[in-house]
């Protein structure tokens, strides 16, 4: 055996410019890793390796044969038993770094659940892949001032953003002020992912997460980047400013955290059907491109000009589900009564 767990961070406290203590501060730290999808998975494994002390693990969802290619934790018998991601992440985890506390929840993070898993987190890392379920994480963030640290991915691009709480501190609504129209945001299933797209936007928030747990506060980047990892083409906006007007952190408007849990999911009795209901101030669902998209993926149509009506294959489950997909972005799934199984339809599919 070459080598002690004694020295294990040896070569990062040699880093220069690391502050005495960062690795202490680190291991005093707790984080919230919100979703271990292809995202989550990258910061986790980071923040593990880094010796932060307690993370929390949020996902819904289990792992399948197409998430193997970009979520870096999980393996082919993760995949064969359907294993909930939250929990194989954090047995791989723990195999990475057995001296951290990890606890890890397969549960959806809304309005209500948040609460809960985010109670006394230093940190929140984003690898979730939803524009609602991070709306309540930037309100609940901008409540209890602590740091959120936002990274998306799809296709070919990502992007990355530090909010730190405080005077002039944007939030990630300041950025991002209109909330888009249920099916006009591209998804991985609609426009597949690039994987070392993912891992570079991951990468970059974790970087600004750990600058700010060792203590490095002015040093964290607040500029929003993207990038495109097809053309190499890459531009940093900012650094973003507190929008006074903003509804989150100016106007102290809270529809998301408010929702709570279960809100917009409700059982069609007898129907066999499960009602997604969309986030509250969405804009009205643009058809036209929607069922271009739905299109690639099942046999969709329009129906009456108000609605588009298929089936998508629902992947884990081993059967079709039928969407109904409203303009005013209601979208019902037939096939289920899960709740979890409906959410994650209208998730991957419609994008919202």
């Amino acid at each position: 055996m070459t080598g002690t767990p004694t020295d294990r961070f040896a070569r990062v406290r040699a880093l220069h410019g690391l502050p005495d203590g960062a690795v202490e501060r680190w291991q005093g730290a707790s984080v919230l890793v919100a979703g271990v999808g292809a995202l989550g998975c990258v910061a986790a494994e980071l923040l593990a390796r880094a010796g932060v002390g307690h993370l929390v693990l949020v996902d819904r969802d289990i792992v399948e044969w197409t998430n193997l290619p970009r979520q870096l934790l999980y393996s082919e018998d993760d995949a064969r038993q359907s294993r909930p991601k939250a929990s194989a992440a954090r047995a791989r985890l723990l195999d990475i770094n057995s001296s951290i506390r990890i606890e890890a929840f397969d549960d959806q993070l809304d309005g209500e659940s948040i609460h809960s898993y985010a109670h006394g987190v230093h940190a929140v890392v984003d690898g979730l892949d939803n524009i609602e379920a991070r709306q309540v994480v930037n309100e609940w963030c901008v409540d209890h001032r602590v740091p959120y640290f936002h990274a998306a991915a799809v296709g070919w691009e990502g992007r990355s953003l530090a909010c730190l709480p405080g005077e002039g501190g944007a939030c990630f609504r300041c950025a991002f002020p209109e909330l888009p129209a249920p099916g006009t945001l591209e998804t991985c299933e609609s426009a597949g992912i690039f994987t070392p797209a993912a891992v570079r936007a991951a990468n970059a928030a974790t970087a600004e997460c750990l600058k700010c747990l060792a203590g490095m506060e002015a040093a964290v980047d607040r500029r929003l980047h993207s990038f495109n990892a097809l053309t190499g083409e890459a531009c940093a906006i900012g650094p973003i400013k507190r929008d006074p007007d903003c509804p989150c952190c100016g106007r102290g408007e809270r529809p998301f955290l408010r929702a709570g849990a279960g809100s917009r999911v409700l059982a069609l009795c007898g129907r066999g059907a499960m009602q997604v209901l969309p986030a509250r101030g969405a804009p009205p669902v643009e058809l036209g491109p929607l069922l271009a998209r739905l299109s690639r993926e099942g046999d969709f149509a329009m129906a009456e000009g108000n609605r588009l009506v298929g089936t998508i294959d629902s992947g884990a489950a081993g059967r079709p589900l039928g969407l109904e997909v409203h303009r005013d972005g209601r979208v019902i799934v037939r096939g289920t009564a899960d709740e979890r199984q409906a959410r994650l339809a209208v998730s991957r599919y419609i994008g919202t």
